[in-house]
């Protein structure tokens, strides 16, 4: 039981690590400190399931 519990504590702050980096990563990238090129498919993709998401709560 406790080897379990110690597992998904493990998970738990990898995550919040994990989500954490990437904040930091994608306000950098907001306010223009990287630069990052994506290719074109990913981010009509992208675009479209942002359109969708919009369309699913109404904001759109």
């Amino acid at each position: 039981m406790q080897d379990t519990r110690d597992r998904r504590a493990a998970i738990f702050v990898a995550g919040v690590y994990a989500g954490a980096i990437l904040f930091v990563l994608s306000v950098l990238v907001y306010v223009g400190r990287i630069q990052v090129s994506l290719p074109a498919p990913l981010v009509a993709f992208a675009s479209e399931c942002m359109k969708d998401w919009a369309r699913r709560f109404g904001l759109a």
